[in-house]
């Protein structure tokens, strides 16, 4: 009896812990809410790709799409577009993330926020650090390594933003190729 009851204790703080290291920031709404601040509208749009289209996204992102199904939102202010925001999910270590990249109507990067974390903290990069994708547009300079910093002891946390951002611009080429 006494082992069993230590058995679910020693399981109740493992649990307790992996839950506390676990990070659900903001919801999907508010971090449109945060992205699209001043919007009078957002517009949800869902796009279905082509498998050669697919193929030559995974090319340009060098990364693999999730599906030929691509959600997006399109934030909207006195009838001009303010930007596109693409929802990644992106696998870190042994778990995900869940990022917001917003992508400007000239193709560069406008925001990527942190949605959810389920990593340990420690692997999460200081806000700081997010600031290097600001600006970006989607080139040879966009990994780590070149433009992206390393950051020492966080390597798959790092390759896993990037490859989200560079998914995100990817899909931006397709999404406004369909506003034109």
């Amino acid at each position: 009896m006494i082992k069993l009851t230590m058995f679910r204790l020693i399981l109740g703080v493992f649990l307790l812990q992996a839950g506390l290291q676990a990070q659900v920031f903001m919801t999907r709404e508010q971090g449109l809410e945060k992205v699209f601040a001043g919007a009078d509208t957002v517009l949800r749009k869902t796009v279905f790709l082509e498998k050669d289209e697919r193929k030559e996204l995974e090319r340009m992102a060098h990364s693999t799409l999730p599906s030929r199904i691509v959600t997006y939102y399109v934030g909207m202010q006195d009838g001009s577009v303010m930007g596109y925001a693409f929802l990644q999910q992106q696998q870190i270590r042994t778990k995900e993330g869940v990022f917001l990249v917003l992508v400007t109507p000239e193709g560069k990067v406008g925001a990527v926020e942190v949605l959810a974390f389920r990593e340990p903290r420690d692997y999460l990069p200081a806000p700081a650090w997010f600031g290097l994708f600001l600006d970006r547009v989607l080139d040879d300079r966009l990994w780590p390594g070149r433009d992206v910093h390393a950051i020492t002891g966080a390597t798959l946390t790092v390759r896993a933003f990037t490859l989200s951002v560079r998914r995100a611009l990817a899909l931006f080429t397709r999404v406004a190729e369909g506003q034109r």
